[in-house]
């Protein structure tokens, strides 16, 4: 094994989501709640104790103390990356956390789209606890990675959790059965638009995975999922909602504590192993130096090509104007008579499902119900939205 190899834990997934209890921790103390977790599974053997391992991502408020068993094991530790979270334990009601954490003008804007959506859609929320059946439970996961991935594609990016996605799918049912997991879903017509995957332990709700229909995304579905999730919270007792690390704008609204992940490099004592548990955890502060400064190394690399003449700075730019998609524009001299013969449309079939955002875009402006828009296709790049209770057309042209 090379010096800066080492097997790898990540404490959060294990823990939370596998229920695993890593051999080389004997104990874990929950400060919060001044309570101890035994570890069942003591069997340390020689392949453990010969390695040199990284365990990451373990939340401040859980302390580790190893397995003594088989002779001592040594640990550096050193802070990880951000983490965030709701502390809801002096909030009694959703009204009381929201209007300390968001503000009156946050606050007002949630609760606005949150009323615009349910004004424009047929909207239903449901939570899965400690009951759904494999057939449901396999439906929802599979609309849930077609949207992750989606909603990925959109960014450019992909998302991690997919790597794991085997599992989530194969033991999201036994965990919500057992009241380990929840499933948070919104529903527009009986058809999913937002789901989240959740992990549970004891007063610590875990915030795992969530996405959403692209196409609703004028409605803030990603802010709505989250409020009904702490409304859930406060319902049932769940003092933590620990929304992870990745520092996103929509987290620093919602959560009043940010905190380090601790890491640790665990070792059996020897002075070869010290030096190479040394010598990997330099190597991995480093890294997390670089991953956490990564802004002012890529506005760095951003002046040295603008130096150098480099048109690629315009990229992201460019990117951004690609994610707008096509809007319509209001027909301010519409002649229905000069339409009376356009080929209706449905935006449900997949047919059409390029008009679903530019429409479900006006019917946030307008709060404007389903059933009082219509669609016309004038040719393969023109397209006409009628609103018939305002009676006023719109027109989107592709290109």
């Amino acid at each position: 094994m090379g010096l800066l190899n080492t097997v790898n834990h990540n404490f959060t997934q294990n823990f939370f989501e596998k229920g695993d209890f890593n051999p080389l921790i004997g104990e874990i103390y929950n400060e919060n709640k001044n309570q101890n977790f035994e570890n069942p599974n003591q069997n340390l053997d020689s392949t453990n104790l010969g390695a040199v391992h990284l365990i990451e991502f373990v939340p401040p408020f859980f302390k580790l103390k190893f397995n003594a068993s088989k002779g001592r094991l040594s640990s550096f530790k050193y802070t990880y990356f951000k983490g965030f979270m709701c502390d809801l334990s002096t909030s009694k009601t959703l009204e009381d956390y929201m209007s300390t954490q968001l503000g009156k003008k946050k606050k007002k804007v949630v609760l606005s789209r949150l009323r615009r959506l349910e004004t424009c859609f047929n909207i239903e929320y449901k939570t899965f606890y400690g009951d759904i059946s494999d057939e449901e439970c396999d439906d929802l996961m599979d609309a849930f990675k077609t949207m992750i991935i989606k909603r990925f594609d959109q960014r450019g990016d992909i998302h991690s959790s997919l790597k794991a996605w085997d599992f989530y799918k194969e033991e999201a049912a036994n965990l919500i059965r057992k009241k380990k997991a929840c499933l948070f879903v919104i529903y527009n017509d009986n058809k999913p638009i937002s789901i989240s995957l959740n992990f549970l332990c004891n007063d610590i709700f875990e915030s795992a995975i969530s996405s959403y229909e692209i196409d609703y995304a004028k409605f803030g579905l990603g802010n709505i999922i989250v409020l009904k999730k702490i409304e859930w919270c406060l319902a049932n007792g769940y003092n933590i909602f620990n929304m992870r690390y990745g520092d996103y704008p929509y987290k620093r609204v919602w959560c009043n504590t940010v905190f380090l992940y601790d890491s640790y490099v665990v070792y059996k004592k020897s002075i070869g192993k010290l030096i190479r548990a040394f010598v990997v955890l330099k190597k991995n502060q480093a890294i997390t130096y670089a991953i956490l400064n990564k802004d002012k190394f890529k506005a760095l690399a951003g002046f040295r090509n603008k130096l150098k003449g480099d048109i690629k700075s315009n990229n992201n730019e460019e990117h951004v104007n690609q994610l707008k998609g096509p809007v319509f524009r209001e027909l301010n001299d519409y002649n229905e008579a000069d339409y009376k013969n356009l080929t209706p449309v449905d935006i449900k079939g997949e047919e059409f499902t390029f008009l679903r955002k530019p429409i479900f875009d006006l019917q946030y402006i307008q709060a404007s119900k389903t059933e009082d828009m219509l669609a016309f296709k004038i040719d393969d790049n023109t397209y006409l939205a009628k609103n018939t209770k305002i009676n006023k057309c719109f027109l989107l042209e592709l290109a």
